[in-house]
């Protein structure tokens, strides 16, 4: 057999816990595979699928100053914010927040004061495991950037830039959501 392995995800499964509200991604964490699969199938099945939701923001609203100014240097010296072309989106851009690192103990702080997801990456024979903190709501990224821009020194005009891009996104799904409602009531 040439190609990928299938990954079998049972079909009734897949289907309800769709309808029990969960998104594409979700569902493709717990079934380890991509969201681009479970929507694939899912429209193979013939379910219709929702409009994306916008995601609430997971920042904490009270933080200390002093943890700020730190994830800003962590963010500084070991992060990443990427804006990615992406044609799929609104705005035709991804944004990403992403710290990667071999401290487990920095990758705990992170998570317990910020929340967030971290993935550990093998990085070859003989060296430590990287660990990647990472954000995946646009408003979280957003609330991110605005709560340790004034910390910020490397990367403070690309938070600016994302930051602004992140606002530019909210304002078009507001834009869609408001459309949208004033469509069905006709």
């Amino acid at each position: 057999m040439i190609g990928r392995h299938r990954i079998d995800i049972p079909e009734s499964k897949l289907i309800s816990m769709y309808d029990s509200g969960m998104d594409c991604p979700d569902i493709a964490e717990m079934f380890g595979c991509s969201a681009g699969t479970v929507y694939n199938r899912l429209k193979a099945a013939h379910v219709t699928i929702r409009k994306r939701r916008i995601k609430k923001s997971t920042f904490p609203v009270s933080c200390k100053a002093s943890d700020l100014a730190y994830l800003a240097g962590i963010i500084d010296g070991e992060g990443t914010i990427c804006i990615v072309k992406n044609s799929g989106h609104a705005t035709g851009k991804t944004i990403r927040l992403s710290i990667a690192n071999t401290s487990v103990e920095l990758m705990k702080w992170i998570i317990k004061r910020f929340g967030g997801k971290v993935a550990r990456k093998e990085n070859g024979f003989g060296r430590k495991p990287i660990f990647q903190w990472k954000v995946d709501s646009v408003l979280t990224i957003r609330d991110f950037l605005q709560m340790t821009l004034p910390y910020l020194v490397v990367k403070k005009c690309k938070a600016e830039t994302a930051i602004a891009l992140c606002n530019e996104k909210v304002s078009i799904w507001n834009r869609t959501r408001i459309e949208f409602k004033e469509g069905e009531a006709q």
